[in-house]
């Protein structure tokens, strides 16, 4: 779960992580037999800046719904100029959170 950050608010310190980070998931979730997915496309979207990506490609292959999510912060430091740059990326994955898969009935 990715929670939202409030663009609004002006940063006044720099970025400090642990560590810069990448992650990878894959789903695989099958469709019931007389039912197809929709809104599958809705969900590719990709955020790419010099602080991070965000990135998920849906596709149907076969009766399963496959969807991969990528998620990159490139840096453990930056500095507050960059914070436009990593809620851009750090947002587009609270965006994802908010999409639907609908399965209609055939």
């Amino acid at each position: 779960n990715y929670n939202r950050i409030d663009t609004t608010v002006q940063r006044v310190y720099g970025i400090s992580l642990d560590y810069p980070m990448s992650n990878r998931l894959e789903y695989r979730l099958q469709i019931p037999a007389g039912y197809q997915a929709e809104g599958v496309e809705s969900l590719n979207m990709e955020v790419s800046n010099s602080a991070g990506q965000f990135k998920s490609t849906a596709t149907v292959e076969g009766g399963v719904v496959k969807i991969v999510v990528e998620r990159k912060i490139n840096k453990a430091e930056m500095p507050a100029s960059e914070w436009g740059d990593f809620t851009k990326f750090t947002n587009a994955a609270s965006d994802f959170n908010q999409k639907k898969l609908v399965l209609k009935k055939l």
